[in-house]
């Protein structure tokens, strides 16, 4: 990626950051097993109409993906097809439902990957009144 589209990138990413929290997942290793600790609000959106539980595992697919360097998720739509076992047309499909429920944002570089921004869940008080959004 060059200095030029970096600097968009990141800038990019601070304007998101200005106007929401960004989820930033933790792993944990234990006796060999590893996991990654899923927001517990992800599960009222399940309660907005048209919302389908897969989503909440692309939403954990793509977390896992974390880039530190970036502050945010980076990865090929074909790899995150592969590791969610999702066809690519559904994959981007979710991905725009996602965006839709304000969950994530994402932008496609010049280096052919997606970059992608989870941001922390809404309380379920807030979720309550987004309940026809996907109408």
């Amino acid at each position: 990626m060059s200095k030029r589209d970096e600097a968009s990138l990141l800038q990019w990413i601070s304007t998101i950051k200005r106007d929401h929290t960004i989820f930033i997942p933790t792993t944990r290793e234990e006796g060999g097993l590893y996991t990654i600790g899923t927001p517990l609000n992800l599960y009222e959106y399940t309660k907005i109409d048209g919302f389908k539980p897969d989503y909440i595992h692309l939403y954990m697919v793509i977390a896992k993906l974390y880039n530190e360097k970036y502050g945010c998720s980076v990865g090929k739509l074909d790899e995150i097809a592969n590791n969610s076992g999702k066809s690519l047309r559904s994959i981007q499909r979710d991905i725009i439902m996602l965006e839709k429920v304000g969950l994530m944002y994402y932008t496609k570089s010049v280096d052919n990957k997606n970059y992608y921004i989870c941001i922390t869940p809404k309380s379920a008080d807030q979720v309550r009144t987004m309940k026809d959004i996907l109408k």
